[in-house]
């Protein structure tokens, strides 16, 4: 990230920096997200020289849109069992 300055906040900017702070080492092919704050800059932050662009999609629908909203439903789910044995 050195090229690149991220503000303090919430909202999208953390989505964005969390996404460069946990795939700038390990970096899958694709990454399938549900929000995103500023595409361009994240695709910078974790380009690498000589490595194959990888592939951010925000879907709207189709599989993979299912896919996310599986994720959503998965987390909400566990978020409120654990507050309920917490």
């Amino acid at each position: 990230m050195s090229s690149c300055r991220w503000t303090r906040g919430g909202g999208e900017a953390a989505c964005d920096r969390f996404i460069v702070s946990r795939y700038r080492d390990q970096r899958p092919d694709e990454l399938i997200v549900s929000r995103i704050g500023d595409l361009r800059r994240v695709q910078a932050a974790l380009r690498v020289k000589g490595a194959k662009r990888i592939k951010i999609t925000l879907p709207r629908r189709g599989l993979k849109y299912d896919l996310l909203q599986l994720c959503k439903d998965n987390y909400e789910y566990r978020m409120t069992h654990e507050r309920t044995y917490t």
